[in-house]
This record gives structure tokens, sequence and C-alpha cells, in this order.
């Protein structure tokens, strides 16, 4: 990942694992699905969505409201889920 910070790009490295998938939010915060986490830069830090997923995931994307929704090859984060969790 890169980022565009006053007229250069520097690199934007997560907390874990490269990057699988990625979600600009509403309030233009990025989420990044690295393997088995979500984390989420706010501008100037990462920070993990709890829950580690039992497989990888492979899409991410937000609801309406900006709830990050994830889809992937797992079964479980916490609960029994079916390839989708929210």
């Amino acid at each position: 990942l890169s980022l565009w910070t006053a007229g250069s790009w520097s690199t934007l490295v997560p907390p874990a694992g490269n990057p699988s998938a990625m979600v600009v939010l509403p309030n233009d915060d990025v989420a990044v699905a690295s393997s088995t986490q979500v984390h989420v830069w706010n501008g100037s830090t990462w920070s993990t969505i709890p829950g580690s997923f039992d497989g990888q995931i492979t899409a991410i994307g937000c609801d309406s409201i900006g709830k990050v929704v994830v889809a992937g090859h797992f079964s479980w984060v916490g609960v029994s889920v079916h390839r989708i969790a929210r």
C-alpha cells in the first residue's frame, strides 16, 4: 500500500501480513484485510478490529453506514458464520 501525502508517496505497511483486500470507508478511513484479520488506518495510526477468522479473507467492503463486511474462506470468527461476516 502507498499513501499520497504533501506531494509525495510513502509506503503504508499494515500491522500484519500482506493485504488481501481493502476498502475506503465513508469517513475516509481505510480497512485492510491481512489474511485472517482486519486493520483500519485512520490517517495516522492502525487499529485492529477484534476477532480472528479461521480462514483467509478474500474480499472486504462496507455497508451503507460504514460497517465493515468481509467475505472469504472462513466459517468462524467468535461465532459460526458462512463465508461472510460484518
